[in-house]
């Protein structure tokens, strides 16, 4: 234990120096020639019109209108429209690296649960739903208390057995490919080397995490991105380069096996056993999209609007994590979209739903997709290991809480850290209260005890029982 605490703290000593550095240079570096650019066209505008000045009279209303931008509206002065455009190459806010801090109000709660919370039992934090970063394509709604929330969660780490991060860790919609990694970094840090590593702490996968909105943006045009695409602003973009699964595996450690998981090499889903809880814990990789372009080279399922599974992970979680399992374990698994709701969406959803229960069961599955582009043909046989119990499917993503019991296992909707007013709590576009829940399964009751945090509400519901009572 004591070798693997120390190669955490070396690897996040590592890992926050490089980061700072690289951070700064390749951040700066990376949107500079797109900045020179920007001023050039601002003083081409300035030069021209001070050429047109004649006899004294410098009518300089073409200077006044270049305070304005068809983007992100009207600017008091050039100057600021000018910070406007710098800070959109990168996102260093000012608990960049590591920072957040629990507030004294904030400690009072969390002391409460601390001590509710029964060790003797499997407690998992499931975090969802930060989504730090630039918020919603939207330059003003920079949303840095996502660092201050994660703090949150943090200080249970010497209080729960694994802290999950459920994906939308960060918004996605920074301009800059390397802002984007930069607010990855600063999360992956602080979630993984942040605190006493007490707990277990793995991430999940969102569909904001690749910044694959930007894409969006680029295809539909939303916030005039055509017309910068297209120079109509002065100055043109190109299709903005998504997070690949490779840079998020690496800035999430995954193929260092820092908490003794198991994976395939370096997957972004996985699977560890608690034995002196006697759990299994799957995660899943929700957003295992199909590498398509369509006939304009352009990706054909981005991340943002298209989640699901592929045949390798289905694979993997009928014929690997879903067997060996003994007897007296039980099973909880997490990911980042729901089982229950399945939309046009979430692709193969269904038959994940189905490999669960036939676990269950203990008996064989055939799980088949003949989606030209999702293709599934997955066998699995559950008899000779038998029924088995899988006490919950959690899962972030809808920034509301739900309880569905009517899939043959318990679905939980996990609220989101960010508040955006979607679960029912007033937003007035400024506070942010936080919101996330601690699920402890109790053996002795076959019971799930769901403990909210924020804006999270407490919960319980019966495990075991398809349609059962819960509260």
């Amino acid at each position: 234990m004591q070798n693997v605490e120390f190669r955490r703290q070396k690897q996040f000593n590592w890992d926050a120096l490089r980061g700072w550095a690289l951070g700064l240079f390749n951040g700066f570096t990376d949107y500079s020639d797109s900045l020179d650019a920007k001023m050039s066209y601002f003083d081409k505008q300035f030069d021209d019109q001070m050429s047109a000045a004649t006899d004294g009279d410098k009518n300089l209303s073409e200077i006044v209108d270049a305070r304005d931008s068809r983007k992100y509206g009207d600017f008091a002065t050039i100057g600021k429209r000018l910070d406007k455009i710098e800070n959109l190459g990168i996102n260093l806010a000012a608990d960049s690296v590591i920072s957040g801090e629990v507030s004294d109000d904030d400690k009072v709660t969390l002391d409460a649960i601390k001590k509710a919370l029964d060790p003797a039992k499997f407690n998992l934090l499931f975090f969802t739903d930060a989504h730090y970063g630039k918020w919603g394509s939207n330059p003003e709604r920079a949303n840095n208390t996502s660092i201050n929330h994660l703090a949150n969660a943090l200080y249970l780490d010497d209080s729960v057995d694994v802290i999950v991060a459920g994906g939308d860790n960060i918004d996605g919609w920074t301009d800059s490919l390397v802002g984007l990694l930069n607010e990855h970094s600063e999360f992956a840090r602080k979630l993984l080397f942040g605190g006493g590593n007490r707990a277990d702490r793995f991430t999940l996968k969102g569909n904001h995490d690749d910044g694959s909105g930007r894409i969006l943006q680029y295809i539909e045009g939303d916030y005039d991105y055509i017309k910068w695409r297209d120079g109509a602003l002065g100055y043109s973009a190109a299709i903005p380069t998504v997070i690949s699964d490779d840079q998020l595996k690496q800035l999430y450690h995954t193929g260092d096996l820092l908490f003794n998981e198991h994976r395939v090499a370096d997957s972004l889903y996985f699977y560890k056993d608690y034995p002196d809880k006697k759990v299994r814990l799957i995660g899943l990789d929700s957003n295992d999209g199909p590498e398509v372009l369509d006939d304009k080279g352009l990706p054909k399922y981005f991340a943002i609007k298209h989640m699901g599974y592929q045949q390798a992970q289905i694979d993997w979680l009928a014929n690997t994590a879903l067997t060996g399992v003994p007897d007296d374990y039980v099973v909880m698994v997490v990911g980042h979209i729901p089982a229950a709701a399945v939309g046009s969406d979430q692709n193969n959803q269904t038959l994940i739903n189905q490999i669960l229960n036939a676990f269950q069961s203990g008996q064989a599955i055939h799980a088949l997709s003949t989606d030209v582009d999702w293709p599934v043909d997955v066998s699995a046989n559950y008899s000779a290991q038998g029924s088995r119990t899988v006490v919950a499917y959690v899962n972030g993503h809808l920034h509301q809480e739900f309880l569905t019991q009517n899939l043959g296992f318990t679905s939980v909707s996990v609220t989101s850290s960010i508040n955006d007013g979607r679960d029912g709590t007033p937003y007035d576009g400024k506070t942010n209260i936080d919101g996330w829940d601690v699920i402890s399964i109790d053996r002795d009751n076959a019971k799930i005890n769901i403990t909210g945090f924020g804006r999270a509400k407490n919960r319980s519901a019966q495990y075991g029982i398809a349609g059962g009572a819960s509260k």
